[in-house]
């Protein structure tokens, strides 16, 4: 279909104002789950609620999707939003780019950064996760012999990049193994405790990891980090839009997430916060002027290249998706549909569940290890005969389990649906 100048220009110019941030998106047939009294736990077992979710998501029946850790859906006015922005683009490139959208992104980062519980002035909008993290990584100022912090259980890239740091300035790089279930919150804080020396710089640590969602406890470890005068550094790539988040109650230095997980952002949209006092103590990635020393802005990339724009533009339609939901339901919902399935096939004879029941140690999905089979042969076997779409995670040395993601909108039928079809590949196997 040939999109007019007109209704091009009409589409996106009842997105991009963002005085009009609560109006950018089409009105949810839920909107009376806002106004729902009933507990979190409660309505997690609604159907017909998270049934009306779904009704807000293009879905192909065709396959069951139980890997939206990896990449979630997008509703469908975040899909429209960015579909009127490029549109734009395509009609008035360089006006569109320069003139209108980049002083519109001030007010996509006001709107995400009260969403957040953070200053806008601390908040750059990124791809993903990743690239924050990166620039973190690389910008920081250290010399041979200074230590950073992990554990063994954090994202590969982010491990990649330290290692890249220490192979290239000698740095100290060291990984912390910490139980894979804990018994408490002071399993996953003693071993990083036990790590900190008089060389320790930085500690980075997941919110939520992305192998088995195990939760850390990010805001008494970044005040233990704070205490021995290190940088603290939370990946939240996977707890934005999954588990409420408040960056000022975590207390961090840096906060680093990707939007296109449980947020339900496009793909190609992130967020890194840092604490005012450090921005100008890390270095951008992609260079920048003297004058950005201590403006957030400097950990964007919006030059000296050109990137796309149109997914920044469409995050106030994600904005307002979370919150006419409300993160605390969604929370409950994947703890529900997770525990579903786990109470299932924890009867399998071998099967090893990878995550804890309690909410404080697991955020929304789960993991486990198959019995008697490689990770990926089952995944395989799944795919194939079921049309369920995991995916394969693990930790070198540790486990390679079945991560499986749902997102809010998976019915319990479809979980149901999930462990059958398990049942029957372990057994023909």
């Amino acid at each position: 279909m040939t999109v007019t100048r007109r209704a091009a220009l009409g589409r996106a110019a009842a997105l991009v104002p963002l005085a009009a941030w609560a109006h950018g998106s089409a009105a949810l047939p839920l909107a009376s789950v806002a106004a729902d009294a009933r507990p979190d736990e409660v309505i997690a077992q609604d159907e017909d609620v998270w049934r009306a979710v779904r009704a807000e998501f293009p879905n192909d029946r065709a396959l069951l999707h139980l890997n939206h850790a990896a990449i979630g859906s997008t509703p469908r006015a975040v899909a429209e939003a960015v579909r009127a922005y490029d549109d734009m683009l395509a009609l008035q490139p360089t006006h569109y780019y320069y003139d209108v959208v980049e002083g519109h992104i001030e007010g996509v980062r006001r709107g995400l950064a009260a969403f957040l519980d953070c200053h806008p002035e601390n908040l750059a909008i990124t791809r993903n996760a990743s690239e924050g993290l990166s620039a973190v990584i690389f910008g920081l100022d250290l010399a041979a012999g200074d230590e950073i912090v992990t554990t063994t259980h954090d994202y590969s890239n982010v491990v990649d990049c330290l290692r890249q740091r220490a192979a290239r300035d000698r740095i100290v790089v060291r990984q912390v193994p910490v139980p894979t279930v804990p018994a408490s919150p002071d399993d996953l804080v003693a071993p990083i405790e036990r790590a900190l020396g008089p060389r320790t710089r930085a500690v980075i640590v997941c919110h939520v990891t992305s192998m088995t969602a195990l939760r850390f406890p990010v805001r008494e470890i970044c005040a233990l980090a704070r205490a021995r005068g290190a940088i603290s550094i939370v990946d939240g790539a996977q707890s934005v839009g999954q588990v409420p988040v408040s960056v000022a109650e975590i207390g961090c230095d840096v906060f680093a997430a990707s939007l296109h997980k449980y947020f339900c952002a496009p793909v190609g949209t992130g967020v890194l916060v840092v604490a005012r006092e450090a921005i100008g103590r890390i270095w951008p990635l992609f260079g920048g002027t003297e004058a950005q020393r201590n403006d957030i802005r400097k950990f964007e990339s919006l030059g000296p290249g050109t990137i796309r724009l149109a997914p920044r533009t469409a995050i106030p339609q994600a904005v307002e998706f979370n919150q006419r939901v409300g993160v605390g339901r969604k929370a409950a919902r994947l703890r529900y549909l997770t525990q579903r399935w786990m109470d299932r096939l924890e009867r399998v004879p071998g099967l090893r569940v990878l995550t804890a029941r309690d909410a404080r140690l697991a955020g929304g999905f789960g993991a486990f290890v198959p019995p008697g089979v490689p990770a990926q042969q089952f995944v395989d076997a799944l795919m194939r005969r079921h049309r369920i779409h995991v995916r394969v995670r693990g930790v070198t040395g540790e486990f390679s389990g079945v991560r499986v993601s749902p997102n809010v909108f998976t019915s319990a039928d479809e979980i149901d649906a999930f462990c059958d079809a398990t049942e029957r590949v372990l057994r023909g196997m």
